[in-house]
Parts: C-alpha cells; sequence; structure tokens
C-alpha cells in the first residue's frame, strides 16, 4: 500500500467512512514530533482495545511547544506514523487539541497516555472530555511509561549553545513550571496604567506586476487591506491577556474614534479617553502577496497641538495614577510628551519606561529627556543614539547604565537576545530562542510589557530578560500585530524551553 493511502484528510473523510462501518474505532491525538520507545508502546496497548486505530496529528501551524517545533512537518510525521504496524490511518487534524478529529469520526474510545490521569485541570483536556462526552466516546488511558518528545528535541536535536544550556539549567533549578506559572498568574489582580501614543497600521496587499509603458513606475494590483493595532493600542492588547485591571489613559476623546480602531482595542480594557486634540497616527504599509514583504511605508502623522486645559488636566491625571500604580509609559517620539513636559512631570517611581527611535524621530526621540524612572527598556541602537557611540561591549552597556544610574534597566539585542542590569548593578545576558521571526514589528513591545510586569513584581535576575526574550519571540511568530501573544501560548513556550 502506499504510504499516504491511509493519511486521511478532511476532503477526503467521506471515503473512509465505509472503512469505519461497524469496526470499533479507537483515536490517539498529539504531536508525535520525535517518536520513541513511549509512543509504539502506547499505540501498541491502544490498538488492543480496538479493530482501527486512528492517529490523529496537530498540523504544524497549530503548534505552540517553543523554538524549533515542530522538528518535522505535518507530512513527515504523518507518513512516518502511518508506517508503524499498529497505526491503521493517520488524521492531520487543524486544532490544537483532539476535539476536531473527535467530532469528525466519532471514535468508540479516545485514547491518552498514563500521564493525563491526574491532569483534572489540564484546560485542553477538558474540552476533550466534553467533546468524547457529546459523542459518546470513552476515554482510554494506557499504562506505559512516559517519555518526553521535547525533553529528547532539546537534549540531542538543540542547536542551543553550552553557555544557553547552563542558564537554563540555572533558571530549572531556581524557578519550577509552578512558580512560574504562579508568576505569571498573579500579574492578574494586579492594576496597571498604560499611556503613550496609539497608532494604527494599515496594511495593503499587493501584486507586483512590473514596470509601466510609459513611465518608469511600478504597477501593482490591489488585493485586500488589514488593519492591525499599532503603538499603546497593541500593547495594551498585550497587557490584557495577563491583567484584567488594565486602564488605559486615551490621549483622544472616545467618541472621535472610529468603530474600526475600537474593534481594535480589547474589550478587556478600561479606556479612559481625553479630549486634547491629539489626532491618532496612521501608518501604511504595502505588502507583497508573495512572502508578506513590505515594500513601502505612507505615514500620515498631524502635528499635535495639544488644547492646554484638556493637555494638564491629561498629564495631571497620570501623575495622579501614578502616585499609587504602576505607569507603562510607551514614548513613540510622535508629540505627545515633550522633553519639557517629560523632565517636568514624568519622574520617580512607578514609572516603566519604553522610548522608542524611528525613521520620524531618528535621534531626537532619546531616554535622557526623563529624569528619573522605576524601570526602562530599549533596543542597543535606541542606547547607542543616547550616548552618541557605537557600543557593543555588554561591559561597555553594564558600566554605563551603572555611572548613569540608570538600573534596572533592559537593552534588547535583536536576534542576539538582550541584558538586563538589575537595582543592584548585576548584568544578566539571555540569548534569543526564536531565530527564524516571521515579523520584528512589536517585538520591542512585547519585551517591554514583559519585563515591566517582572520588575514590578519584584523579580531582578534572569527570569527577567528569559521571560522576555521568549514573549517577545512568540511574537516574532506573527505578521505585523495582527495577534498577540497569550498567557497559555508563553506558559507552554516556557515548559518546552525549560524541558531539559
Amino acid at each position: 500500500m502506499n504510504l499516504t493511502e491511509n493519511i486521511i484528510r478532511k476532503e477526503n473523510y467521506n471515503y473512509f467512512k465505509l472503512k469505519f462501518k461497524k469496526k470499533i474505532v479507537g483515536l490517539c491525538h498529539g504531536v508525535f514530533d520525535i517518536l520513541h520507545l513511549g509512543h509504539t508502546n502506547h499505540f501498541r496497548e491502544a490498538k488492543k482495545i480496538c479493530d482501527i486505530l486512528l492517529v490523529s496529528i496537530t498540523s504544524d501551524d497549530f503548534i505552540n511547544k517553543g523554538p524549533s517545533q515542530p522538528f518535522f512537518k505535518s507530512n513527515e510525521r504523518a507518513k512516518f506514523l502511518s508506517s508503524i504496524k499498529y497505526v491503521d490511518y493517520v488524521y492531520i487534524s487543524n486544532s490544537e487539541t483532539g476535539e476536531e478529529a473527535l467530532n469528525l469520526f466519532k471514535p468508540d474510545f479516545y485514547i491518552k497516555g498514563a500521564d493525563y490521569i491526574n491532569k483534572k485541570n489540564d484546560k485542553n483536556l477538558v474540552k476533550e472530555k466534553n467533546a468524547c462526552k457529546k459523542n459518546k466516546t470513552k476515554i482510554f488511558f494506557t499504562k506505559g511509561i512516559k517519555y518526553s518528545s521535547t525533553k529528547i528535541l532539546n537534549n540531542h536535536f538543540s542547536k542551543l549553545d553550552k553557555n544557553t544550556l547552563e542558564l537554563l539549567k540555572k533558571i530549572n533549578k531556581k524557578y519550577s513550571n509552578e512558580i512560574i506559572t504562579k508568576t505569571i498568574n498573579s500579574i492578574n489582580n494586579k492594576k496597571i496604567i498604560l499611556t503613550g501614543e496609539p497608532i494604527l497600521d494599515i496594511y495593503k496587499y499587493i501584486d507586483v506586476i512590473g514596470t509601466a509603458t510609459k513611465s518608469p513606475i511600478i504597477t501593482s494590483n490591489f488585493i485586500k487591506e488589514d488593519i492591525h493595532a499599532g503603538g499603546t493600542i497593541a500593547a495594551g492588547n498585550m497587557m490584557s491577556n495577563f491583567s484584567k485591571n488594565i486602564l488605559y489613559l486615551l490621549p483622544t476623546k472616545k467618541k472621535n474614534i472610529n468603530r474600526k480602531i475600537l474593534s481594535k482595542i480589547s474589550k478587556k480594557i478600561n479606556i479612559v479617553s481625553s479630549d486634547i486634540n491629539f489626532e491618532i497616527p496612521i501608518k501604511t504599509r504595502f505588502v507583497t502577496k508573495v512572502r508578506n514583504n513590505k515594500i513601502f511605508q505612507v505615514n500620515d502623522l498631524n502635528e499635535f497641538k495639544p488644547a492646554v486645559k484638556q493637555y494638564k488636566k491629561f498629564i495631571n491625571k497620570i501623575q495622579s495614577y501614578k502616585r499609587n500604580y504602576p505607569v507603562f509609559l510607551l514614548d513613540f517620539g510622535l508629540g505627545l510628551i515633550d522633553e519639557n513636559i517629560s523632565k517636568k512631570y514624568f519622574k520617580g517611581n512607578n514609572l516603566y519606561l519604553n522610548v522608542q527611535s524611528n525613521s520620524n524621530n531618528y535621534g531626537f526621540n532619546l531616554f535622557d529627556k526623563y529624569k528619573k524612572f522605576s524601570y526602562l527598556s530599549i533596543n542597543l541602537k535606541e542606547f547607542q543614539l543616547n550616548f552618541k557611540k557605537k557600543i557593543t561591549s555588554f561591559n561597555e552597556i553594564k558600566n554605563l547604565i551603572i555611572k548613569k544610574r540608570l538600573s534596572p534597566m533592559s537593552v534588547t539585542l535583536g536576534h542576539r537576545g538582550s541584558l538586563f542590569v538589575n537595582k543592584k548593578n548585576k548584568l544578566f545576558y539571555c540569548p534569543n530562542f526564536y531565530q527564524n521571526p516571521t515579523d520584528t514589528t512589536g517585538c520591542g513591545d512585547a519585551y517591554f510589557i514583559m519585563t515591566s510586569f517582572l520588575v514590578n513584581l519584584g523579580f531582578d535576575d534572569e527570569i527577567v530578560p528569559f521571560l522576555g526574550n521568549i514573549y517577545a519571540g512568540l511574537h516574532s511568530k506573527n505578521f505585523g500585530n495582527s495577534k498577540v501573544p497569550d498567557k497559555k501560548e508563553l506558559l507552554k513556550a516556557v515548559e518546552s524551553i525549560l524541558n531539559i
């Protein structure tokens, strides 16, 4: 038999319906990436209780187990599984859980490993149990010894160097998965104030067809338009995945925001708007349909001329909240907060700061316009611009941070990872775990959000850049801010990376 003949897809499911008729069907579901003895023992035991054993595998796009996973693509995993004598059919499922396969095949048995017996609070298992109940499917647990594909992958196929593996072992010893989960969950009740410039990102997808015949102009056909949250709107959406108590001080009146923009703000965010004449900047990017290459950007930025009375109220409101709650301020240098305002009002405790340089403010929006802060996160180029010199040495970065009394502070290094200098002036370096980004838009914001949460909670060591890098890395898998990683994705990635 051709190996592909027993690989089922949704479109050819009807062909297999007759083969399942009057047969006892068992279903196993998982990623099944690096196959090992534990898997074959599981399949052997499963096959004993059914006539037909169907194995459902999660397709590549629905796997959130951490960097470099899956090691094998869906079709490769399906072909290998179909060659195992205990497995009759393989189904590639576009679902993280076994729900899709359970609802489609309605098997007699749903077969899980022994490690799932005590996972009563596992959300995915709860969903699968509900699907079993709905389809009158019995759950059966095999008894074999558990092995871990992720652990095998991390220890034998990983590209991580010796220093990184030592760092992971150190974190593993100091922070268990339970401690990290408890830490991330503790953010949920923290009241946090967010402010800074909101931005709207418009993506116009085009098909480039060549140059015009009468003039050397590149011509293209319009395909579609997408609108993404940008600036503090995107940052707020990230924050709302971890805290249910985000207060967003939006520098424009709510009635001036059209439905398209409002629909991009998470409903979990509490909005307090101000009528200060700040118009939301719009960045329009033209993107080719092939590989999502950004080829051109047009900025629609209006000069900010604040209504003086209302603007004072806006600034005073931030100051009032800052006395009792952490304020996360993302300064994109688009005019909302100038140097006079920042030096006069934005200083002292409870200020968590991200000051960005971009093509609109290059060299003019520097973090030294703020006198004092609780925490600062910027990238290496922004750090260099502030000191007007090219700095690459980790020790030199650390010494400047200490000399200028800037700690705690993070400097992100792109594909090389990040540095964190704690309040005791100790430097921690963490590498980047996600080396093949889809898009880096918003990754600096993601790092800032996660590390600010941790610093505010009192963490002051390697866990800060470690979780910051993972969250930023997860964001890099998305195009733009089309989607922001949630708590579940973060915890799953942490568990995978620390499984060594």
